[in-house]
């Protein structure tokens, strides 16, 4: 017979209350949403830049195809899908180009130029694209780019002018650029030679 039992004392229980298991439960709930939430936005970087070397290898196959006959009235997406020019992440669907978030991409070239848009984007996505694509490109327009015509860009911010201007910070980040207020119009567009 057990002495201490008999006489009220009470012994220690082994092991963790209900309330205790809840608040571990919530505290490791809440680190892994975290955790969640920051490869989220690292894959979606990640799909970002997979784009700006995608697109950097199809300007290099549209300058390497077409440039020797010093003309891109040809770069059409039907060019480029016959051609076999569209690089991953980029797919083919059809008779169109899609980018990674599931957008047609437009493609037009004209006698000494062509162009590439894509979008719609979200802001970090368009400010990611706008500045991996600035280096090689001529001209750079964001936001809500409503066409490219025969390798000319209509709307939107002009983020880089010309082969030797510095990209525009302000056009970027601002109203007519990539902080444009709908995800909807928010486009990148870019110029090459």
């Amino acid at each position: 017979m057990n002495i201490n039992h008999k006489f009220g004392r009470q012994r220690r229980q082994a092991g963790f209350t209900l309330i205790e298991l809840i608040i571990a439960l919530a505290v490791m709930g809440a680190a892994i949403g975290g955790m969640l939430y920051y490869q989220s936005r690292a894959e979606a970087s990640q799909k970002t830049n997979d784009s700006v070397t995608a697109l950097t290898t199809m300007v290099s196959s549209i300058k390497t195809n077409y440039g020797p006959s010093n003309s891109y009235t040809q770069v059409t997406i039907a060019n480029l899908i016959s051609g076999g020019m569209a690089v991953e992440p980029f797919k083919v669907s059809g008779a169109t180009i899609v980018d990674p978030w599931n957008n047609t991409i437009l493609a037009e070239g004209d006698a000494t130029k062509f162009a590439f848009r894509i979008g719609p984007l979200t802001r970090e996505n368009c400010v990611t694209l706008a500045n991996g694509l600035v280096r090689n490109a001529l001209i750079v327009n964001v936001g809500n780019v409503t066409a490219i015509t025969s390798g000319t860009l209509t709307g939107g911010g002009v983020y880089k002018a010309s082969p030797s201007a510095t990209p525009d910070a302000a056009i970027l980040n601002g109203t007519t650029g990539c902080g444009i207020a709908s995800d909807a119009t928010r486009y990148v567009a870019a110029v090459f030679r």
